[in-house]
């Protein structure tokens, strides 16, 4: 069995602008996902995890991993997905529209580099038996 799963979640200063704005205009707390993420974040864990359930282990490690949206590809990924996209859904339309003006403004002033996620992925291979 081969899997991936996400280690430490890195800073990325524009979601940091995005929630910033989300708050500011009144939008609901997201709730994440019922998902015991913390049970599996680290290679250690991940390899004790699948031992647990019986599975020999080969191999559990951080592996290189970046995403580098465009301003176009950040927006258009916030505002479908994840807990950003369902706090926008929250807001009232009028709000949402303002809302998307306005942290399009704030994030036009970024460079490319405060775009760029790299937080930690974990992968791992696993025999049965």
């Amino acid at each position: 069995m081969g899997l991936t799963t996400w280690g430490w979640d890195a800073v990325v200063p524009a979601l940091e602008i995005w929630t910033e704005e989300l708050d500011r205009h009144g939008a609901p707390p997201g709730s994440a996902l019922i998902a015991r993420h913390e049970l599996m974040d680290s290679p250690d864990k991940l390899r004790a995890m699948l031992e647990r359930a019986g599975f020999h282990t080969s191999r559990a490690d951080c592996v290189p991993w970046s995403h580098r949206p465009s301003l176009d590809e950040f927006v258009a990924q916030h505002a479908a997905l994840g807990v950003a996209g369902r706090r926008l859904g929250g807001l009232e339309p009028d709000a949402r529209t303002d809302f998307l003006r306005q942290v399009r403004t704030r994030l036009e002033n970024l460079p490319p580099e405060h775009f760029v996620d790299r937080s930690e992925v974990i992968a791992a291979t696993a025999t049965a038996g």
